[in-house]
């Protein structure tokens, strides 16, 4: 049975229901906050700045943890049905998804949050996320990600019987990380990771994206962060041992062909080029003619691979392949020149750089999938949003 009348439900449980408020004393928690959360989440349009977004973002930031604290005896004596009380989870989860997203000035003040004592006595803990930003490789200040996103995900801790084999689940947190990877806030995306992998520990998604924080890390533009004594950035080949376990765990798991080649790069940065030319092999043959970009990848890499292990003819080829994929491409272009000229075929190299002057273009029409390798994993992210919303359009049940 559905109690449609959630002030009565939660007049109840009131006296059921205290907070420790300091030594011997004790309050009562003003659970209609609750009750209010609750019917908020339940008519808020997800994707929308509408009234019911703007109240929950306008509330007192310590109000947050109370209700994640208290929120499943309520949904429980409001809901008898499973179903209905994860539906609210859910939708509760987007919506602080889309305070962070859509009204970040009131989100930013959602940071440093005090954690309760849960049901069992244990205390919750919640993490600051510092993000370290820089530009090209230089340091350019540091700032907080809003705690709105670690609220999002306490709340689907609560999906039951097991949130790890709810769809709902793997699709946020998938999309989190996207869209934390998809604008290079890989500092986000650091803390996004360790969330998803406690619920979704195989999947093969969310192991790629993961993969790909190390991978980042290993770069020039991350390691010269190094120069700033305040910051701890892992060492290069750390990693990229990390990368390489978590590129193994998703292509082990079924992952994407992706995937695939991102180990595949990540071997020939360690020195392992046979096993990398493998790799990269076999992401190619499962390539469809129409994955372009994954296809100038696999080429542009399996043709440095065959260059490390002295096969230039190979490379060539491979090289060559890179370019058919995207003609444009300055990296295939510049490849196959020194290719030809290690070959000592001078005509070769010229005819590529020919090709490479020929080119006119500017940094806003620089069309090489290169240059944003490390973000284009998650190159659909706000398509993977739309589609998280588009699944809980409408009102949630009373």
């Amino acid at each position: 049975m559905v109690h449609n009348d959630l002030t009565k439900t939660i007049s109840c449980i009131l006296a059921a229901v205290t907070l420790s408020a300091g030594p011997g004393l004790q309050r009562t928690f003003d659970l209609h906050l609750v009750g209010e959360w609750i019917e908020a989440v339940r008519v808020h349009q997800p994707g929308v700045v509408d009234a019911p977004l703007i109240k929950i973002a306008e509330m007192p930031t310590a109000v947050f943890d109370e209700i994640r604290v208290k929120l499943r005896a309520v949904l429980e004596a409001q809901f008898t049905d499973v179903e209905e009380r994860n539906a609210i989870l859910r939708r509760g989860a987007l919506l602080h998804t889309d305070i962070a997203l859509l009204l970040p000035q009131q989100a930013a003040a959602f940071t440093k949050i005090r954690v309760l004592p849960d049901s069992s006595n244990q205390r919750g803990t919640a993490q600051v996320d510092s993000v370290v930003l820089s530009s090209d490789g230089q340091f350019a200040g540091m700032t907080v990600e809003t705690a709105h996103w670690w609220f999002a995900s306490e709340l689907l801790k609560q999906i039951r019987p097991e949130p790890g084999s709810d769809p709902f689940v793997a699709a946020w947190h998938r999309a989190a990380i996207a869209h934390f990877e998809s604008t290079g806030a890989f500092g986000g995306a650091s803390y996004a990771v360790p969330r998803a992998l406690e619920v979704l520990p195989n999947d093969p998604i969310v192991l790629m994206y993961a993969g790909a924080v190390h991978d980042v890390t290993a770069s020039n533009h991350i390691q010269s962060l190094k120069d700033r004594r305040d910051l701890v950035v892992a060492d290069a080949d750390a990693a990229l041992k990390k990368a390489e376990r978590l590129f193994r765990r998703s292509v082990d798991a079924g992952g994407p062909p992706e995937a695939q080649i991102r180990l595949g790069r990540v071997l020939g940065a360690l020195g392992r080029h046979q096993e990398a030319a493998d790799v990269l092999r076999l992401a190619q043959n499962r390539l469809a003619a129409t994955q372009t970009r994954l296809m100038y990848f696999a080429s542009l890499f399996l043709g440095s691979q065959e260059m490390a292990l002295g096969h230039v003819d190979a490379a060539r080829a491979q090289f060559g392949r890179a370019r058919a994929a995207i003609p444009d491409a300055q990296s295939a272009i510049i490849a196959l020149a020194d290719a030809c000229f290690k070959a000592g075929q001078q005509s070769c190299a010229s005819d590529a750089l020919a090709d490479l002057e020929a080119l006119s273009f500017t940094m806003d029409r620089l069309n090489d999938p290169w240059v944003r390798y490390y973000v284009s994993q998650a190159a659909d992210a706000d398509e993977q949003m739309e589609q998280l919303r588009d699944s809980l359009s409408g009102k949630a049940p009373r």
